[in-house]
């Protein structure tokens, strides 16, 4: 039997959560096609540098500002802070996980 999900936010908010978690997901994909067809391109060590402090720090900043600015403004009646850490806590983990990835593709070695 699954279970009922509470609604974080409001509609409006929870599509622009939607699109901001899609765009990540494209994001995603497309560095790693980067990485992974670039390595003869031009600027391929800067990008991929680049692009690597993006995905380092551009959750971390997202995680902040959706806890401290965009939640509180736009969570649904019944939301609480705690059913932020919980959905925070799965992307956190996920976004890990991409680093990992990004980071085995770039060096040639994945983790033992």
């Amino acid at each position: 039997m699954a279970l009922a999900k509470k609604k974080l936010y409001t509609d409006s908010a929870g599509k622009v959560v939607t699109v901001v978690g899609v765009l990540t997901v494209i994001g995603f994909v497309l560095s790693v096609t980067y990485i992974v067809l670039g390595t003869s391109w031009a600027y391929y060590s800067s990008i991929s540098k680049i692009l690597g402090a993006v995905w380092v720090l551009g959750p971390p900043v997202w995680f902040w500002f959706e806890h401290n600015y965009f939640f509180p403004r736009n969570a649904h009646a019944e939301a609480t802070f705690s059913d932020l850490k919980s959905e925070q806590d799965v992307a956190g983990k996920i976004w890990a996980a991409f680093v990992v990835i990004l980071a085995a593709l770039f060096t040639g070695s994945f983790p033992k």
